[in-house]
Order: C-alpha cells, then structure tokens, then sequence
C-alpha cells in the first residue's frame, strides 16, 4: 500500500489511489450502506449521511471511532472526521 505523504494548509496529508473496477454507484454503496461497510470494514455502521451528520463506527472488540460528515456529493465525493482516542482527529 503505497501511500504519498503531502503538506497541505500546514497539516500532513496522507493519500492514497485506487482504481476499482466497478461502476461508481457499486463503490458508493460500498462505503455509505452500513450492510455493505459490514462486510469490507467488519465494523458496524450508523450513519448520518449529510454534511454535519454524525456517524460511528463499531467493532466487536469494543473499538469505537465517531465522527461527522464534511462533504456529501453522491455519487463522487465521501469526506469525514475520524475521531479516535489513540491516534487523534483525522480526515477521511
């Protein structure tokens, strides 16, 4: 997994590329239906889809990550906070 390390507006950004094979609706449905994030992420998924909607991300370890939606732009565009105690607030 290679990954670009980039300064951007003073913070460290972390990116990485991926070309999937599958029609962009199929992708969208990967990441924002909790049934489908079941099965690649293995975490239970509550989702808020809107921008400043909340969001939570359970494991059955016990691990839970919250954070809300930034952008929304069906079929294309998917950002939020990943809030975490051990590693701090990020952006996905």
């Amino acid at each position: 997994m290679d990954g670009k390390i980039l300064q951007m507006d003073g913070r460290c950004v972390v990116s990485f590329e991926r070309y999937l094979n599958h029609p962009v609706e199929k992708v969208w449905r990967a990441i924002t239906s909790p049934e489908q994030i079941a099965k690649w992420l293995t975490a239970q998924a509550e989702l808020d889809l809107n921008v400043d909607g909340k969001l939570a991300f359970r494991w059955e370890n016990g691990d839970v990550v919250h954070g809300y939606f930034t952008k929304v732009d069906s079929p294309y565009e998917l950002e939020y906070t990943w809030l975490e105690q051990t590693s701090g607030d990020s952006i996905v």
